[in-house]
């Protein structure tokens, strides 16, 4: 019986390290964190009477599921409240974690997912490129002389110089 219990979480490991997302299931600790940049600060605490005692001042975070529309796939994530604030602002996870710098984000679990969601832009960019590559501009044609030199004539504001009108 242990060895078909171990066969079929072999086969579970198989089918889960096939598709990563699924990995990052199970305790929240465990998942990639996106704080961008929110630390723990330290402070006091200060009562009526006056009295300061330490405390520390924790980041606001929730545990959110965020769509990535270039992995096509669900992602679930420790989110601070400023990063979930900065994600709507910049219209969704993919162009956060595509415009954010890598200071910002410090987890090595959400670097993963931003190498991927990076590796897939510029697949997808490449295939844009090909597909929608613009026709070659047509060769120019050698400009035209001009017929007179004062027509050519250029005041220093770009305006054209009139022609002088001979008085004989």
């Amino acid at each position: 019986m242990a060895s078909s219990a171990r066969a079929g979480s072999l086969a579970f490991l198989q089918r889960t390290l096939g598709h990563w997302p699924e990995l990052f299931r199970g305790h929240p600790k465990h998942l990639p964190n996106l704080f961008h940049g929110a630390r723990t600060g330290s402070g006091s605490k200060i009562s009526e009477m006056g009295n300061k005692s330490k405390r520390t001042f924790r980041p606001n975070v929730t545990v959110k599921t965020l769509y990535s529309g270039l992995l096509n796939s669900q992602i679930k994530f420790r989110v601070s409240m400023r990063a979930l604030r900065t994600i709507d602002k910049k219209g969704g996870l993919d162009v956060y974690l595509l415009t954010t710098p890598d200071k910002l984000i410090i987890d090595p679990l959400a670097l993963e997912v931003k190498a991927k969601v990076v590796e897939r832009y510029n697949k997808q960019a490449k295939i844009w490129d090909i597909e929608n590559a613009p026709p070659a501009p047509p060769t120019p044609a050698a400009p035209a002389a001009p017929a007179t030199p004062a027509a050519s004539a250029r005041r220093p504001g770009g305006r054209a110089v009139p022609a002088q009108k001979d008085s004989s």
